[in-house]
């Protein structure tokens, strides 16, 4: 079955031709695996829906089906798991490819009749739950677990390996010297084990480590002197404010030219120039920073941008329908009313997935917002595929719950945007990380902020640099290391509890 397209396809397909196949996945998805997914099950009767009307997600819209929010999803996780009888199993799964390729069903048909061992074999890798992802949420108690298949997780190993091919034909990456270093933080989540199979692939040493978990930073440091890694991954405010300050009292000579890789949290231009200030104090003169896009319930569809500032590309499209959309009315489990909006404009991330079986989420919001998607063929890698621009990660239940985006707030009254706002202060030569906490009734805002001066002139300083806001924020100047929380995740934006 084709499950991913290679990067030759990619560059040659038209956005057309990707769509058609898109279209045949979801409507085998629909037809012959959704009744087996107890939510969606649950939906269709209360809705009376015709599954053979559903020929693509614009008549997920047309017959008035609501969008799942992720607070109605982590109540109830095994009930997005597709679960059909033992008796219907087989049937479906036949069904299913035979949605997408008939020869695929005569295939396994003739295998059924000759070798039915290795049919029920395969049936199993397509349905049985081999792998858990966590992600957001998980330092709140309130990750969001999706369980992958059998055969989904080959299929991550191939979507890395093409992500993977893309940076290496990018930047240079020649096998037979290279050292990659995992810096993200170890545990059963998207980020850790994207990362270890990308540098198995890429690099003829691996470095997989952790941030400074089982193996302090001081350690990880001195582990990269000698190594001396070019390829390094991992979250950029672990990296800027930590490990590279620690590496950089070692003394070291790392390469003049590094790739760095940031994912799991949101980057800003900022905080991209000041992890390369903070790069350059190894030596590391040439850094790279590229970022990657990835969720747990987008599974093995991870998105990497191929030079800085190029967009995610959208490189497993038969994995994912992303689309971007605007909430008319909603409740506390789902948006019940709801348009979809054009790339160019942007809007809220709904995804479809159409890999398989495992965790299934179709018509699910994620929480993200995107500033647009572009469909042209990239001028830096020639991948006619989407790209996403700017995404907003913040993951504030509140704030998505509201689903007016955190990341322009009316806050007392006056709108004000906060990835901006945040980015300006990072711009400022005397500080060095900041964090926007805002009132839980959006009444307030406390800028809290790491600086190179001593309290009382930083404060003067982020006054004067704030002299034009239309509101008058509280300031308070902290050590960089009760900003960060040793051991917690950095958040940028916070809404109170």
């Amino acid at each position: 079955m084709r499950d991913y397209f290679t990067k030759k396809e990619l560059m040659e397909l038209s956005w057309r031709t990707i769509e058609r196949m898109q279209r045949r996945r979801f409507r085998a998805t629909v037809q012959y695996l959704l009744p087996h997914v107890p939510a969606y099950a649950s939906i269709f009767a209360e809705h009376s829906t015709n599954l053979k009307r559903i020929r693509s997600v614009e008549d997920w819209h047309k017959q008035a089906l609501p969008l799942f929010k992720k607070k109605y999803y982590i109540k109830s996780p095994q009930s997005f798991i597709v679960s059909p009888d033992a008796a219907q199993a087989f049937s479906a799964y036949k069904n299913y490819l035979g949605k997408i390729h008939k020869m695929e069903k005569l295939v396994l048909i003739m295998t059924a009749l000759f070798k039915p061992k290795h049919a029920r074999e395969l049936a199993k890798t397509f349905y049985q739950p081999k792998m858990p992802f966590f992600s957001g949420g998980t330092e709140s108690g309130n990750p969001t677990l999706v369980f992958i298949t059998t055969h989904q997780k080959k299929l991550l190993e191939k979507i890395i390996e093409q992500a993977s091919q893309l940076l290496q034909e990018m930047h240079d990456i020649k096998t037979g010297t290279t050292t990659g270093m995992n810096l993200f933080p170890y545990g059963p989540h998207l980020a850790w084990h994207a990362t270890h199979i990308a540098l198995d692939i890429a690099a003829d040493l691996n470095l997989s480590t952790a941030a400074g978990g089982a193996i302090p930073t001081e350690q990880l440091a001195i582990m990269a002197k000698t190594f001396k890694p070019k390829i390094i991954a991992g979250m950029h405010d672990y990296l800027k404010h930590r490990f590279f300050p620690t590496l950089a009292k070692l003394e070291p000579k790392m390469p003049v030219q590094t790739l760095i890789i940031n994912g799991a949290t949101k980057m800003t231009v900022a905080d991209r120039e000041n992890l390369a200030k903070a790069a350059h104090t190894t030596g590391i003169v040439q850094p790279t920073i590229l970022d990657l896009y990835g969720a747990s319930e987008l599974k093995e569809d991870l998105l990497p941008e191929c030079v800085p500032d190029s967009g995610f590309h959208h490189i497993a499209p038969l994995s994912t329908i992303i689309r971007t959309i605007k909430a008319k009315r909603t409740d506390d489990n789902f948006i019940t009313a709801w348009e979809f909006t054009k790339p160019e404009e942007g809007g809220h991330a709904a995804i479809w997935t159409i890999d398989g079986a495992g965790t299934l989420f179709e018509g699910y919001v994620l929480g993200d917002n995107y500033e647009r998607i572009s469909r042209d063929t990239c001028q830096h890698c020639g991948l006619r595929v989407e790209r996403i621009y700017d995404v907003n990660r913040i993951k504030d239940l509140q704030a998505q719950k509201k689903l007016t985006g955190i990341v322009e707030q009316k806050i007392k009254g006056a709108k004000i945007n906060l990835t901006a706002l945040r980015d300006e202060l990072l711009k400022q030569n005397f500080i060095k990380e900041a964090q926007l906490v805002v009132d839980k009734n959006f009444r307030g805002l406390t800028i809290r902020f790491a600086s190179t001066l001593p309290s009382k002139e930083a404060t003067n300083a982020a006054k004067k640099a704030l002299a034009g806001l239309e509101i008058t924020p509280v300031l308070e100047c902290v050590p960089l290391e009760e900003l960060l929380q040793k051991g917690k995740k950095f958040e940028p934006i916070l809404v109170e509890k």
